[in-house]
């Protein structure tokens, strides 16, 4: 079983002829992330997973990238509620207090499909 990370980064990075681009990234725990540039966001997408054996890993990832600070939502908002994220799965309820007690984040589960429609959809617009 694994834990699916996707999260966006700005990017000041080129894009040839106009064109999204996908590069395969090597990643510190030896496993492969994906990264995709979107022209209109001006930023790109990253894709990372780790074996729900090593979610600590994953919640350290987090808080190294400092992706549990929230984005957009905490600058409207800085202190007024707690940070939630999507997440599906399984996990999303056995890790749900791990999260919180150690990024002070709440996971909004969703449910599995209706998110991969979703996000199939948006990659494909």
């Amino acid at each position: 079983s694994l834990a699916k990370l996707v999260y966006f980064t700005k990017d000041d990075d080129h894009f040839v002829d106009g064109k999204a681009e996908i590069s395969p990234r090597k990643t510190s725990d030896k496993s492969k992330g994906i990264s995709r540039n979107h022209p209109v966001l001006k930023g790109r997408l990253n894709f990372k997973k780790f074996e729900t054996s090593k979610i600590n890993d994953c919640i350290d990832f987090i808080k190294t990238m400092k992706l549990h600070l929230g984005g957009h939502q905490q600058q409207e908002n800085p202190g007024s509620q707690p940070i939630s994220i999507k997440a599906t799965g399984g996990g999303s309820y056995k890790y749900a207090d791990l999260f919180k007690e150690r990024l002070g984040i709440i996971l909004d589960k969703e449910d599995e499909m209706d998110c991969l429609v979703a996000g199939s959809n948006f990659l494909l617009e």
